[in-house]
């Protein structure tokens, strides 16, 4: 069976109370298996079905997205394919972003090449108490990545640009430290690449919470490798701030957040209200304190 909107490779029963089949049906980028299809006039209804989104209407076919065990609608009219999990959360692939996810709705969008992603079990964290009790819903599946995971309730995924766009991420836990994006938006590209994270902030480490970087430009690699750039502000005895920016930030060999900085003699840096200071510096987050190689002499 075809038409304009659809093609069917299947089987198809017309009755007095309408039309109904089963096999694939192919719509635009859309590939769609279920063994009942209820048939209206410019929508179909499938109360458990598999999903599949394709990077090419025809020819040479790459999955893009693929669901399985979920409720279908799709009307031709509104041009919109919506999708619901029969099961709780819906195990979710994403091939050329080697990650998959779990998600419990789905909204395509046929015409913007936009597929939206919700999951109502992945709510919000607690960040006072770090109460997590549903755990990540998305995993990399990069052979180098070592499982990276985060949560995220809600997710867009742009066909074309192979693209997923993670929002409502409230941090990554990357070897002993917790990253916060911006606007608590994560991209990921092809292969995994998380996007450069841009005005971040790091506490390290996760539990004693000693150190908390800001303005950071973070890449995170893998699930206990990242590489970063901040500033930390340096508080004296008399409660004086000042800040250090370590150019150098990245777990050691025993995934302990170590950064490295130096502070020029123009900053006019003091450690106390006494001593003036200039050279290198670094933190290690494990110890509450900054450790400090260079020149210092009394203010006088």
């Amino acid at each position: 069976f075809e038409d304009d909107d659809a093609t069917l490779h299947g089987r198809l029963a017309l009755r007095p109370e309408g039309m109904t089949g089963e096999g694939l049906m192919y719509f635009g980028k859309g590939e769609m298996l279920s063994y009942t299809y209820k048939y209206l006039y410019d929508a179909i209804n499938a109360d458990t079905s598999e999903f599949k989104l394709n990077t090419l209407e025809s020819e040479v076919k790459e999955m893009a997205f693929k669901t399985e065990n979920v409720n279908a609608h799709v009307d031709f009219s509104t041009r919109k394919g919506e999708f619901k999990s029969n099961s709780g959360e819906s195990f979710v692939q994403f091939p050329d972003n080697q990650y998959i996810c779990y998600m419990d709705q789905f909204n395509w969008y046929m015409d913007n090449d936009d597929l939206e992603m919700e999951s109502a079990s992945a709510g919000d964290i607690n960040i006072d108490t770090d109460l997590d009790l549903t755990g990540s819903n998305f995993f990399s599946i990069h052979p180098d990545q070592d499982s990276l995971n985060f949560k995220s309730p809600k997710a867009r995924f742009d066909i074309k640009k192979k693209r997923i766009t993670c929002d409502k991420v409230q941090f990554v836990t990357v070897a002993d430290a917790q990253i916060f994006p911006d606007s608590n938006r994560l991209i990921i590209k092809k292969k995994a690449r998380i996007k450069t994270l841009k005005n971040a902030k790091i506490i390290a480490n996760y539990i004693t919470k000693y150190h908390q970087i800001y303005d950071a430009k973070v890449d995170i690699n893998a699930r206990r490798d990242y590489v970063a750039s901040g500033t930390l502000d340096y508080i004296d005895e008399n409660e004086n701030s000042q800040q250090i920016y370590f150019s150098y930030i990245h777990p050691d060999t025993s995934y302990t957040t170590t950064a490295k900085g130096t502070i020029k003699e123009d900053v006019e840096f003091t450690l106390s209200p006494q001593f003036e200071y200039e050279g290198d510096v670094q933190m290690y987050a494990s110890l509450k304190n900054l450790s400090f190689d260079g020149r210092t002499r009394i203010v006088h």
